[in-house]
C-alpha cells in the first residue's frame, strides 16, 4: 500500500487538455483546451505491469500522483518538462481521498 505525503509531490508538471482539430492535407493539429499546473509523484511501473498493461493494449509507463481533481479523465496529457505522459487510467488512492493516482503512457522524451 503507497502512502502519499504533500512533500513527495515534488516535480512541477502541467494537466494539459487538447482538442484535435482538421489541418491541411487530411492532419490534425491540436488545440490546446486546458492547461492546470500542479506537482506530482512520478514513479515508473515494475515490469510485469508494464508487460502486462501492454498485452490488453493500453500500456502504462508510469504512475503519477496528484492531488485529487474532478473531471480528470484518459483524454488528458501530463506535461513534465520535455517528457510527455498520456493519461491511461485514473484511480483514487481508497485509503488517501485527497490523492489520486495517475496511470500514464510516456509518449515522447525530448
Amino acid at each position: 500500500m503507497i502512502r502519499i505525503t504533500s512533500g513527495q509531490l515534488r516535480h512541477p508538471v502541467r494537466l494539459c487538455l487538447n482538442r484535435q482539430l482538421p489541418g491541411i492535407d487530411m492532419a490534425t493539429m491540436p488545440e490546446l483546451v486546458t492547461e492546470i499546473p500542479t506537482r506530482a509523484r512520478i514513479d515508473a511501473v515494475g515490469g510485469s505491469v508494464y508487460l502486462g498493461s501492454v498485452q490488453v493494449g493500453e500500456a502504462v509507463t508510469h504512475y503519477l500522483y496528484i492531488r485529487t481533481r474532478k473531471n480528470i479523465t484518459a483524454e488528458w496529457e501530463v506535461v513534465h518538462g520535455a517528457v510527455v505522459y498520456r493519461v491511461r487510467r485514473v484511480a483514487p488512492l481508497n485509503d488517501q481521498p485527497e490523492f489520486m493516482r495517475l496511470d500514464c503512457e510516456e509518449l515522447r522524451n525530448g
